[in-house]
């Protein structure tokens, strides 16, 4: 076999059956934030957990304090480092339910995303902030 014996390959082929069951399910989590806010529930997820530099779907839902969801809001996704002065910011567009938005965390580090959310015809807008550290 090239060198290698029988039982390195098996030990070899088990590791990576191992790396392939649980090393992509710790990939594939998604990362949970919530808070309450002026009787506003906004939970928001992230592909990711802990989320990954690049790319990143935000997914963000907005509940009154009944529990019913909230659909006709405008909703803004800032996100940034402070450390390096960055920030970006993104409208969520409302799709099947919830706000989405595209975020690209650029580098690993110590990164905010504030969600900023002003119902239809109100003036107030609530923020709930997050922080998150970017691998």
């Amino acid at each position: 076999m090239n060198g290698i014996s029988a039982r390195q390959f098996v030990i070899f082929a088990a590791a990576l059956f191992m790396l392939a069951l649980f090393g992509g399910s710790a990939l594939a989590a998604e990362l949970a934030l919530e808070k309450k806010v002026d009787g506003i529930t906004i939970s928001a997820t992230l592909d990711h957990d802990p989320p990954a530099a690049g790319k990143n779907n935000a997914v963000v839902k907005l509940t009154d304090s009944a529990g019913k969801p909230l659909g006709d809001a405008k909703v803004i996704v800032e996100y940034g480092m402070e450390a390096h002065g960055m920030s970006s910011k993104v409208a969520a567009k409302f799709t099947d339910g919830a706000y989405k938005a595209l975020l690209d965390l650029s580098m690993g580090g110590d990164w905010y995303i504030e969600v900023k959310v002003q119902q239809t015809g109100g003036k107030k807008v609530s923020k709930a902030r997050f922080d998150v550290k970017v691998k």
